[in-house]
C-alpha cells in the first residue's frame, strides 16, 4: 500500500533527527484566479529581515536573519506545505503547490480545495486574520552555513545557507523554541562567570599576630 500525504511527510520528518523552524512575519493573501478558484500565496522566508529576540535555555540572547542566496543550492525534493507545522493539517505538495525565490526571498503558492476540510479552515483563519505569518523546517545547519557575530551582547546569525528544507506553510503564531540545534549550541559554548578567587585562609599565627599589633601599635 502507497503512504498517504500525511504519512509521507511523517516519514519524510522521522528520517531526520531532528528539524528547526524559521518564522517569518508575512500574512498569506488569498487570490482569485479564472475559473472561480482561488489559491493561497505568501512568502516563508524573507531575506535580511532581522528575527525576533531569542533567548536560550542558559539565557543568551540571540536573532537569525537570511543571506541572499542562500536557497541557491537547496535541496526541494518531496517538500511539502502544511498548517502549523501539522502533518495532520497537509495543504499540497507537488503539483498543487508552487515555489520559489525572488528578490524578496522565498515564496510559496497553493491551489485552494473548496472540499477539503483542511483547505477551508485555513482560508477562514487567513480571512479572519489569525494567521500571524508563515514559517519553514530545515536539518540542523553545519558550522560552514552561517555566520555568527556579537551585537552589543546579542548574538546574531546571518544564515548563508540550506542544504536542505523539509516542509513550509502558514502558521498561527510564530514559535520561537529555544531548543534548536543552534540554541543548544550556544548553551554549550557559552563560558561560565568565573568566580572571584577565594581569600586564603589565615594560620592561627597570623591571627595571633594582627591581634598583638592591635593592642601594640
Amino acid at each position: 500500500n502507497q503512504p498517504q500525504q500525511g504519512q509521507l511527510k511523517q516519514i519524510l520528518m522521522d528520517s531526520h533527527k531532528h528539524l528547526d523552524p524559521f518564522f517569518t512575519d508575512d500574512t498569506p493573501e488569498i487570490r482569485s484566479i479564472e475559473g472561480g478558484g482561488m489559491t493561497v500565496r505568501g512568502y516563508w522566508a524573507k531575506f535580511n529581515v532581522r528575527s525576533r529576540q531569542m533567548t536560550t535555555k542558559k539565557g543568551v540572547k540571540f536573532t537569525e536573519s537570511i543571506a541572499p542566496g542562500a536557497f541557491d543550492t537547496t535541496d526541494f525534493s518531496d517538500v511539502e506545505c502544511c498548517f502549523d507545522h501539522d502533518s495532520r493539517q497537509f495543504l499540497a505538495s507537488d503539483p498543487t503547490l508552487k515555489y520559489g525565490v525572488d528578490g524578496t526571498g522565498a515564496w510559496y503558492e497553493y491551489e485552494h480545495d473548496s472540499t477539503d476540510p483542511v483547505h477551508q479552515t485555513v482560508v477562514r483563519r487567513i480571512q479572519r486574520r489569525n494567521v500571524k505569518g508563515a514559517s519553514f523546517q530545515f536539518p540542523a545547519l553545519p558550522a560552514d552555513c552561517y555566520e555568527v557575530r556579537d551585537e552589543d551582547g546579542i548574538k546574531h546569525r546571518t544564515i548563508t545557507r540550506f542544504p536542505r528544507v523539509v516542509e513550509f506553510g502558514p502558521v498561527r503564531l510564530p514559535a520561537y523554541p529555544d531548543t534548536t540545534a543552534y540554541a543548544r549550541s550556544l548553551d554549550e559554548s557559552a563560558t561560565e562567570p568565573e568566580l572571584e578567587p577565594e581569600t586564603p585562609a589565615q594560620t592561627s599565627q597570623q591571627i595571633r599576630l594582627r591581634q598583638y599589633k592591635a593592642l601594640h601599635p
